[in-house]
């Protein structure tokens, strides 16, 4: 005898578990009678299939059982009714609202504006490639109260030369400050000396000239956009030459001679902590020396005029360089004359801003001891504007223990008031996202 066809039971188990006790029964039995319908109709498959299907349209708000056991008006006009009654308080009691709403909008304003101050210093020096494995060499000594960013001018050839773990060195020598001109157009500018390396080592982009050539001639330099657009006026500045007049430290009238544009670095909205408005060519210095305006430093270890970074092996790590300059400082800085102590040490990209305070740095940047301060403030602003909050709610709670009694002995349950207070105070608290947002943008 054939068994008669009877509908999944994992899919009617469910339906009773969600289904309020009330209508169990009479909708379980009109779901009987359609399955058997369809099973004579079509086929017992495409009955379970559309047995499903009903069970899922059936899983509404109407229908589903209440968790606590009790029978109430849906969730979706519960929430409406607790949003009106939210907007109406606000409305009724103006000032306490404003005050709540005005005081926690400038707490969080304050809050949001130093994170977005510690979010910008995490930005620096993230669209280099390569920005995992590139470190900036920075000298230290003992009772040192700050690391010296400067280092020596021979030592990243040494390190790319001598340590296999150096993929490419580069240096920048600061000192470049003059006034250019070009065509009765002039321009102050500030940059480093350096060769065609730097383009190898960091991930600048260009907008013309071409990058692999780049600073490998005498009196060769390399501009950003604006300077570019400042001077030339929409010429096109490859080839053009401009007079170099220095404003620096060695000789405030001297006349450097004529520089000639290879190359324009494009408009980045990204950030660095090296600040530049020109790339002037290491190969420039020797003429420079020749002609006394510039002291020659090239093989002198005590004069730290350089910023020296390094570009690791992809299979090196940090504590492979500390091994290769620990051994280069024990063979090259044997002089009587090195500081007691004297150390060179790798800072990674990604840590020099925000990052340890040093001496010389390329540009002002915030110390890591800052960041944790900004960061500490900004908990304890939002953690003051909370607690303020709940202190003038509190405070109001007990002008509205009499509306708390009717509620109640209307039938309201313990959640509900629950609930229409927390709805209450997101509202006030989307209020106040909103505020601050508003107040963030004018500060």
């Amino acid at each position: 005898m054939n068994k008669k066809p009877s509908p999944p039971k994992l899919h009617l188990r469910f339906f009773r578990w969600f289904c309020h006790p009330e209508y169990v029964e009479d909708i379980e039995g009109d779901l009987m009678e359609r399955f058997k319908q369809k099973v004579q109709e079509q086929s017992v498959k495409k009955a379970k299939w559309i047995f499903l299907k009903e069970v899922i349209l059936l899983f509404r708000p109407e229908i589903i059982r209440s968790l606590t056991g009790r029978y109430h008006l849906t969730r979706y006009a519960m929430f409406k009714n607790y949003l009106k009654v939210g907007f109406r308080n606000i409305l009724k009691y103006k000032t306490f609202s404003f005050i709540n709403i005005f005081g926690l909008a400038i707490s969080m304003s304050v809050g949001m504006l130093i994170i977005t101050l510690l979010a910008d210093q995490k930005s620096y020096d993230q669209f280099h490639q390569n920005k995992d494995r590139l470190y900036r060499i920075i000298s230290d000594e003992a009772n040192s109260k700050a690391a010296n960013a400067l280092t020596a001018f021979p030592l990243a050839g040494i390190l790319k030369t001598n340590y296999p773990i150096i993929e490419k060195s580069t240096h920048l020598i600061r000192g470049v400050s003059v006034n250019t001109i070009y065509d009765q157009q002039n321009a102050a500018l500030n940059g480093y000396f350096t060769d065609t390396s730097f383009f190898d080592v960091f991930s600048y982009e260009w907008a013309l000239g071409d990058k692999s050539t780049a600073l490998t001639s005498p009196n060769s330099i390399v501009i950003t956009s604006e300077i570019a657009h400042q001077l030339f006026r929409g010429e096109n500045p490859i080839g053009k030459t401009v007079d170099f007049f220095n404003q620096g430290e060695m000789d405030s009238t001297a006349n450097w001679g004529l520089f000639t544009v290879i190359g324009v670095l494009a408009n980045s909205q990204e950030k660095s902590h090296l600040k530049f408005d020109v790339l002037v060519s290491s190969a420039s210095l020797p003429i420079l020396f020749q002609t006394n305006k510039i002291n020659d430093f090239t093989n002198s270890w005590q004069a730290e005029q350089s910023y020296t970074y390094v570009l690791l092996d992809s299979d090196k790590k940090q504590e492979d360089l500390t091994v290769a300059l620990n051994d280069l400082v024990s063979h090259q800085y044997t002089n009587p004359d090195v500081p007691k102590g004297f150390m060179l040490m790798g800072q990674k990209l990604s840590n020099i801003t925000p990052g340890i305070i040093v001496r010389n740095p390329p540009s002002d940047n915030l110390p890591m001891m800052a960041y944790y301060f900004l960061a500490f403030l900004a908990a304890v602003i939002m953690l003051s504007a909370c607690l303020n909050y709940m202190n003038l709610s509190i405070a109001r709670s007990l002008n509205r223990a009499k509306e708390i009694g009717v509620r109640k002995v209307t039938g309201a349950y313990k959640r509900d008031l629950i609930l229409q207070f927390l709805t209450e105070s997101v509202i006030n608290s989307l209020l106040a996202l909103i505020g601050a947002l508003v107040l963030l943008i004018l500060i």
